[in-house]
Formats: structure tokens, C-alpha cells, sequence
């Protein structure tokens, strides 16, 4: 009888541009992978479920005045969840009730997220604060974290820059702090500390999720005209 892994790696053979992805698949159902190939596969899925919101990011305008990190990521969350690969969930008790978690049961791996809107980097740094000192211990299988930052205003990698000079300048607080670009997303970064509880190196990967949205072409400017015509 054929088996899940026997037909991906049927289609692996058959189809040599989606090696990557299908091996990846391959050895999560096989549970044949490391704690660092664990952080690979979450990044590649939350980097997808950034563009699938920032696709239709008019129809979120409506959420603008709003703290919309819980609804954003409660729509990350589902989306990983439909993979069948991992398990995610929103408000996990970690000494206060983390964002988002994503955990490999098998391999009692672990993953925590904090979410924040973009307003100030004083409230970035809080975030950071929350991800780093409250809801993770930094042990062997919890390694990795990230900050998921919700933002509205345009020039996004701007805001990144600034948040990144900002945390840079924490670093009496956090022991051995550094900040490193991210190569496989350029407008995130990395930060990398020994974490309080553990003593062991603690990384965080820094994502923004851009969400302005103003076009200036001609049915911009129709609907704009329009609205005006009802307001006068």
C-alpha cells in the first residue's frame, strides 16, 4: 500500500523545482529533523502567511484604528494550523498568555511570537521585553522566538531601521545584544542575546507586516471624489 511519504517522494522525483518544499514535508512527517531545521520550516510558513495578508491589505483598512495583532494573528495561527504540520495556538499560558506558539509535539519543540501595532518604539521594546523575559525560558528546545510588528505606515523598511537602532541601544539591558539582517526577508532582522533564565543564546526574528495602503490611481481618485460628494 502506498503511503504519504511514498507519494510525496514520488512527486519529489518527478518534479525537481519542488524538492525543497517536498523534502521539507517529507521529513516533518517523518519527524527526521533538528531544532534548527524546525525554526527553517516556521519561518518559511510565517513569511508565507505575511503575504497572504499583505495581499489584501485594502480589505483591512477597516481595522486601522484598532488594536488588530490579536484578529492578524489569529489569521496566521489558522493558516499554519490548515498545514497539518505544526500546532498553533493564540494566549498559551507562558507566565502570561504569549501571542502565538507553535509547537512540534514529537519532538517537544517550541516556538513563541509576540505581536504588536507599530505606534512608538518605546512599545516595540516592551514587545520585545514580553517575548524575552516573561514568556520564554530560553531552554535548549526554545532557542528561537519572534516579533511579529503590525504596521500601517508606509516606508517600512524606514520604521524597521529605526526599531532596529532602537533595540540596538538597549544593550546594557540585554547581555552580549547584537542585530543581523535576515537573508531570506531583507525588511526583517535578527537580534541575539544570552537570555536571563538560561544563559544560553537567545535569537528573535523581527517581522513586519506591512499594511499601509493609499494608491493615487484613477479609481483611487474616483472613489476619493465620491466620499468627498457624500461628506459635503
Amino acid at each position: 500500500m502506498s503511503t504519504d511519504s511514498d507519494t510525496l517522494a514520488m512527486l519529489k522525483y518527478s518534479h525537481p523545482n519542488v524538492d525543497r518544499l517536498i523534502s521539507r514535508i517529507i521529513n516533518i512527517q517523518n519527524g527526521t529533523y533538528n531544532y534548527n531545521q524546525f525554526i527553517g520550516y516556521i519561518f518559511t510558513l510565517i513569511d508565507e502567511c505575511i503575504e497572504a495578508i499583505q495581499q489584501d491589505k485594502d480589505l483591512r483598512q477597516k481595522h486601522k484604528d484598532e488594536q488588530c495583532e490579536d484578529l492578524f494573528t489569529a489569521e496566521i495561527k489558522n493558516m499554519i494550523n490548515r498545514t497539518g504540520l505544526f500546532s498553533a495556538r493564540l494566549g498559551e499560558q507562558r507566565s502570561g498568555a504569549c501571542d502565538l506558539v507553535i509547537t512540534c509535539d514529537s519532538r517537544k519543540y517550541e516556538w513563541s511570537a509576540e505581536a504588536k501595532v507599530h505606534s512608538h518604539y518605546g512599545y516595540l521594546a516592551d514587545g520585545f521585553r514580553q517575548i524575552t523575559t516573561r514568556y520564554t525560558d530560553g531552554d535548549f528546545n526554545n532557542t528561537n522566538g519572534g516579533f511579529l510588528i503590525y504596521v500601517w505606515n508606509k516606508d517600512v523598511i524606514s520604521v524597521m531601521s529605526k526599531w532596529k537602532t532602537h533595540l540596538s541601544s538597549l544593550n546594557t539591558e540585554f547581555s552580549n545584544l547584537k542585530v543581523t539582517d535576515c537573508q531570506q526577508r531583507s525588511l526583517s532582522f535578527y537580534s541575539e542575546h544570552l537570555h536571563d533564565i538560561s544563559g544560553l543564546n537567545y535569537k528573535v526574528r523581527h517581522m513586519p507586516i506591512c499594511l499601509h495602503h493609499e494608491p493615487r490611481d484613477k479609481a483611487a481618485r474616483v472613489k476619493a471624489a465620491r466620499k468627498r460628494k457624500k461628506q459635503d
